[in-house]
């Protein structure tokens, strides 16, 4: 019995490794929750929660004996040094062509891989949108002295500004949309 549960709590430590990182850089990054948005909590537990449960499912299936062989193995191989380059620019290739516009999905459609496409990377932005918002990471405030212009904060750093009616505002402000 101690055999079997071995591996579920080491999934499970892992698990809360990788949490425990997560909560530490929501609150490094909104700089000890100084620009956390409270209304926004629910959200933030449901992303630690979420990471909690993918690390674990990945760490279970990474202790499987077969899963664990060939994860080695592979990694191995790809950092070989005979074949590091080519396969750095496979993996280039591949991240681009196979993951980046679909191709697998569009050769059994144009109006599949389209639409495949299209909703991929609208989820994609939306995350990169949602989640630095919801975490604190980024904020914006209006320049003082300056009311026209908003400045755009990272992990508490001053990051750029741009003025409040401009293109770039709009799609800051609509990105989500």
């Amino acid at each position: 019995m101690a055999a079997m549960a071995s591996p579920a709590l080491r999934a499970s430590l892992w698990a809360v490794a990788f949490t425990a990182v997560l909560g530490a850089l929501i609150v490094f990054g909104s700089r000890n929750l100084a620009h956390f948005d409270a209304a926004l909590v629910g959200y933030t537990f449901a992303t630690l929660f979420a990471t909690f449960g993918i690390t674990y499912r990945y760490a279970m299936w990474l202790s499987r004996p077969p899963t664990r062989m060939y994860w080695r193995r592979g990694w191995r191989t790809f950092f070989s040094p005979r074949r590091l380059i080519g396969n750095l620019g496979r993996a280039v290739q591949r991240a681009v062509v196979e993951v980046g516009l679909n191709r697998f999905i569009f050769r059994r459609g144009a109006m599949r891989g389209l639409a495949h496409v299209l909703l991929m990377w609208g989820c994609f932005l939306a995350a990169a949108i949602t989640f630095p918002l919801v975490w604190g990471w980024i904020h914006f405030e209006t320049v003082p002295e300056h009311l026209e212009r908003y400045r755009t904060y990272v992990f508490g750093l001053p990051a750029g500004e741009f003025p409040v009616g401009s293109t770039l505002a709009f799609l800051v402000f609509h990105g989500l949309v």
